[in-house]
């Protein structure tokens, strides 16, 4: 997902068939407010490397309310981002330099003579190294209300802390104001981020500040645009006030299924908004499973060890599978999860759209009758299919039927997009094929 730096196996993805939910291109970028490129690659590993358990998405929970409380100081996180950069390629180049940890006195005092005009030469880069530390720890990182944070997530952040301790960059930065920042001292930082280096110390320094930023950003994404954390519970599922988070004005929808309810049917004619409603739920649950809030005022959902979202899904070129295939090896795929016990969220956009309206139906009701067994997994379809409405196996108290409202007004459908309970019986295929003009214009002259 996102970025290939990751060049190891992978093990079954929490979601299947992200491209659905424009997850790269849309959402990321939402929560991406980091100021250099390590930062970004940090904050991708927080969306690809999904927690595997309850616990752990309580944690993530949990360490980015620590943020968000701390965010009186936190606000105006900023750095000179020409200083992260000079510095931290510099660090690079510290393979390449001498140390004279070794050395008896009089050697060290020879290779500080023989080096000094290199060593001189860097004074900018480690001025530049110190005012960063120095005004990270400052102005933020030094000042944090620890105790808001999980106590990993406070051991994550000392090697940061011990850096700045060991390498005095509270009295070095005083130096350099005082331009007595010389070459001694030069050296001496020198040598001393050498051995940091070395140790591996300082690398795990850069990467606590790496994950900082990250969930820094997160934080900021969340405040930024009034997202809630979402709660989990065994059974059920209330969503309320739900919407898809790029829309200037969305309709808000809410969801309310009881223990008994696995199956949600949703109809509705083509441009409703059938898609986006699916989206947008599953948007709010594949959120919650990364430890993330959600675009909704309320969510309680159950934890679910896949999800699988199948919205407008093409044909297969490169495996060539056909559309109505690839549903079926889809519908597969989920259906023995669920037979192995796995909680599953599953949409499914127009299910069997792609074969002949009545195989659609009877398959159809064959899957909905099928599905309704698995209590703990949650199954979302929508059809165009309006005969359901008379089968039983639809008409059962665990398949829940809803609607997107669509209107008539003046011979003209008007779409609400609002979720409402029950079946849509408006038909408008034939009124838009008479509004543009088809009707007329097939007409024999």
């Amino acid at each position: 997902m996102f970025r290939n730096y990751l060049n190891k196996p992978k093990a079954m993805p929490l979601l299947q068939d992200e491209d659905f939910l424009e997850l790269k291109e849309s959402i990321f970028p939402l929560f991406n407010h980091t100021n250099t490129l390590e930062s970004e690659i940090s904050l991708e590993q927080l969306f690809t490397k999904i927690p595997t358990n309850l616990e752990e998405v309580v944690y993530r929970q949990d360490i980015i309310k620590g943020f968000i409380q701390n965010w009186g100081l936190l606000e105006d996180f900023n750095y000179q981002v020409i200083n992260f950069r000079e510095s931290y390629q510099f660090c690079s180049i510290l393979p390449g330099i001498s140390s004279s940890a070794n050395l008896n006195p009089l050697r060290r005092k020879i290779n500080f003579w023989f080096r000094k005009k290199s060593i001189l030469k860097n004074r900018s880069k480690l001025v530049q190294f110190i005012l960063l530390f120095h005004h990270l720890n400052s102005r933020f990182l030094g000042r944090l209300e620890v105790k808001a944070f999980p106590l990993n997530f406070q051991k994550s952040l000392l090697p940061y802390r011990v850096i700045t301790l060991k390498l005095q960059t509270e009295r070095l930065a005083s130096l350099i104001s005082q331009n007595k920042f010389s070459g001694k001292e030069i050296h001496h930082l020198e040598q001393a981020l050498l051995i940091e280096h070395r140790t591996g110390e300082l690398q795990k320094a850069w990467e606590a500040l790496f994950a900082f930023e990250a969930y820094f950003s997160i934080a900021k994404g969340i405040i930024k645009y009034g997202f809630i954390f979402p709660t989990f519970q065994k059974v059920g599922l209330d969503v309320k006030d739900f919407y898809h988070p790029l829309l200037t004005a969305p309709v808000k929808n809410s969801l309310l299924l009881s223990k008994h309810e696995n199956v949600v049917l949703v109809t509705g004619p083509n441009m409703s908004g059938k898609s986006i409603l699916f989206k947008s739920i599953s948007i709010c649950v594949y959120l919650a499973h990364l430890g993330l809030a959600v675009p909704a005022s309320a969510c309680a959902i159950p934890f679910f060890r896949r999800l699988s979202v199948s919205i407008n899904p093409k044909d297969d070129v490169s495996s060539g599978y056909s559309h109505f295939m690839k549903e079926l090896m889809t519908l597969k795929s989920v259906v023995l999860g669920a037979r192995a016990g796995e909680p599953i969220f599953a949409v499914f956009d127009e299910l069997f759209k792609g074969t002949n309206a009545d195989d659609a139906q009877q398959i159809l009701l064959r899957t909905i009758s099928g599905l309704r067994q698995f209590k703990n997994s949650y199954f979302f379809i929508s059809s165009h299919l309006l005969h359901l409405k008379e089968q039983e196996a639809v008409a059962h108290t665990d398949v829940k039927k809803y609607h997107i409202e669509c209107q008539l007004k003046e011979g003209r459908p008007t779409f609400t997009y609002s979720l409402l309970e029950g079946w849509s019986e408006i038909k408008i295929g034939k009124i838009l094929f008479e509004q543009v003009g088809l009707k007329d214009l097939l007409s024999e002259k």
